[in-house]
């Protein structure tokens, strides 16, 4: 067998599925899945480039474990065990059964494409109009973000005079379908601590909810696989629906790994609050995005902080 200049040997009975060529003089250099790359040895920067890419899509293909959590169980015992396990060890969970309409939540997504596909100029003004408070849209290179930071009562008073007509009536109902999870999974969360955490002062307790939708532009071939938005949540908990093409990493064990899609199912991530008030015991989770290469990938997320008063035990 043939040497390349870097001295690792060429395979000649791999088949090669796809090439990236990088400068005149090359050597193959084989990897798993049978992905045959061409790396320059007289350009450095190139060739840092093309491995840098290379380590990038194998990193694509990695996928992190996560709990998934029946909340329909009549094991009420081992739910909160699960629950309090995923929290301390990446900070995150699925959880299935959890009664949310999947209508709702495709009325909303189709709403919100309908938003999102409007002129810039429009979008801003629907979102600054008079009788529209507490909505902010976001415009950036990346991608696209409308948060809302009012309860469901509100947004059925609000005074949305543009298209889509129903926005605001879908948004409303999605975020009172959550309220009944949201308390749900606080106690939940609540009987899950070790003694020495943090409980509740009682049932008062109050959430402030935000609902937060982020669309995100897809990268060209060119510059894929393309990182975005790293950054940990600063509520108590966070319910998101996943793009259903995924695009979700998330650190752990000193490494970023993808979070698979599952199907029907709510991704419930702790944030800093949580991390806060179990004094590290249950992790704030640090995610970020890969933007899609075709599409948009689109995110919606509700986030609660708890309001009421904590004491420890």
């Amino acid at each position: 067998m043939a040497r390349g200049k870097c001295g690792l040997r060429n395979r000649s009975k791999t088949k090669a599925v796809e090439t990236t060529e990088v400068g005149f003089h090359q050597s193959k250099v084989n990897c798993k899945r049978s992905r045959t790359f061409l790396i320059s040895y007289e350009d450095k920067e190139q060739m840092k480039e093309a491995i840098d890419r290379f380590l990038a899509e194998l990193e694509a293909r990695v996928f992190v474990e996560i709990h998934c959590v029946n909340l329909e169980s009549c094991f009420e015992s081992r739910v909160e065990s699960l629950v309090g396990e995923a929290l301390r060890e990446n900070g995150m969970f699925y959880v299935t059964n959890h009664g949310f309409p999947c209508d709702v939540l495709e009325d909303l997504r189709r709403l919100v494409a309908v938003l999102f596909s409007l002129p810039l100029e429009e979008k801003r003004k629907c979102c600054n109009a008079p009788g529209v408070k507490r909505m902010k849209y976001t415009d950036t290179p990346d991608g696209e973000t409308l948060e809302v930071s009012c309860g469901s009562a509100a947004l059925q008073r609000m005074d949305w005079r543009t298209e889509p007509a129903l926005l605001t009536k879908v948004m409303a109902e999605y975020l009172s379908k959550h309220q009944g999870l949201c308390h749900k999974l606080f106690q939940t969360i609540r009987r899950s601590m070790n003694p020495s955490g943090f409980r509740s002062n009682g049932s008062c307790f109050e959430p402030y909810m935000q609902l937060t939708i982020r669309s995100y532009h897809p990268a060209p071939d060119s510059i894929w696989p393309t990182t975005l938005d790293s950054r940990t949540h600063s509520s108590y908990l966070t319910m998101t629906f996943l793009d259903p093409s995924g695009g979700l990493q998330i650190f752990t064990q000193d490494r970023w790994s993808n979070v698979k899609p599952c199907p029907g199912a709510i991704l419930i991530t702790g944030g800093d609050q949580l991390q806060a008030l179990t004094e590290g015991d249950y992790k704030s989770c640090l995610h970020r995005v890969v933007a899609g290469k075709s599409a948009r990938r689109t995110f919606i997320d509700v986030s609660f902080i708890v309001t009421t008063e904590l004491e420890s035990e």
